[in-house]
């Protein structure tokens, strides 16, 4: 749900993403499965630049990310965000994608990290950080709502571009899950 006095709304921060994504965002969707969630359960290496640390790790499951709980959930789609900005500042999408099973929108997001970095630009931030998580679940499926902050972004689409930033904002944004093996996978990623 969206809160009073946020400076700009989701469609500002959607526009960013249509100059970083271009079309592809059209698809971000698995439309497979459109049901609604039921009431709440719970509440390339790159150069250092002051916009990002040397170039990280990229983020092991946790063992709390292991289960069928409410709790589970959680610290899974933490690590997916963790491997999201992973992603995004290195354009290794391997564990990304790997987190993620059918889904058209997660696709979009490594195709774009991995075409951007190919082409010998970047992405240079800080990332994308929870600020709040609510998860839900109908019979079949689960739903993680995210409240996120997003730090400033600084990219270049290829070698030649002139870079481009984009300030701060807080968005929304809905994972739908399912279990894979111990843990989870993502099958839908959209903004709302």
């Amino acid at each position: 749900m969206r809160r009073p006095g946020r400076s700009r709304t989701l469609a500002a921060t959607a526009a960013a993403c249509l100059l970083l994504a271009g079309p592809m965002l059209a698809g971000c969707t698995n439309d497979q499965s459109q049901a609604q969630p039921a009431a709440s359960t719970s509440a390339a290496t790159t150069k250092p630049t002051p916009l990002q640390d040397p170039t990280p790790e990229p983020p092991t499951l946790p063992l709390a990310a292991k289960g069928s709980s409410v709790a589970s959930v959680k610290a899974f789609v933490h690590r997916y965000i963790d491997l999201l900005n992973h992603a995004m500042v290195t354009g290794d999408t391997e564990r990304l994608r790997a987190a993620a099973r059918n889904c058209e929108g997660c696709d979009n997001y490594a195709d774009l990290y991995e075409e951007r970095y190919a082409a010998g630009g970047y992405i240079r931030s800080r990332g994308w950080h929870v600020k709040h998580l609510l998860v839900t679940q109908t019979p079949d499926t689960w739903y993680a709502l995210l409240d996120i902050h997003s730090a400033r972004l600084k990219f270049a689409r290829n070698d030649t571009a002139e870079p481009r930033t984009y300030s701060p904002d807080n968005y929304e944004l809905r994972f739908q899950l399912a279990p894979k093996g111990a843990t989870w996978a993502v099958l839908d990623f959209r903004g709302d």
